[in-house]
């Protein structure tokens, strides 16, 4: 059982069904690697955020985390700056989680 429930948790996020569009996005922080770039589960979450985004899904998108571990800069940095790279403009950033 658990082994299918970590499959299931596994899969990117894929929206199925039309939804109603809420006031934000928030793409939740998670440790960079150590020279700074995003992580795997990092990087879905970034590209989740900006498919939500680009399909109506929030006004504002708002990327958080600090600096955790050996990093040199915030998790929210990071997500900012990758979210802008796919066309997200004006990520909100939230440093002090």
């Amino acid at each position: 059982m658990i082994d299918r429930l970590a499959r299931l948790l596994a899969h990117p996020l894929v929206i199925r069904e039309p939804f109603t569009e809420l006031d934000a996005i928030v793409v939740l922080g998670a440790p960079l690697a150590p020279d700074g770039a995003l992580t795997p589960a990092v990087a879905e979450r970034v590209a989740a955020a900006a498919a939500l985004w680009r399909a109506g899904g929030g006004r504002y998108v708002i990327a958080t985390g600090g600096v955790t571990g050996s990093a040199r800069r915030a998790e929210a940095d990071a997500i900012a700056d990758a979210l802008g790279g796919l066309g997200v403009p004006g990520v909100l950033v939230e440093r002090a989680s």
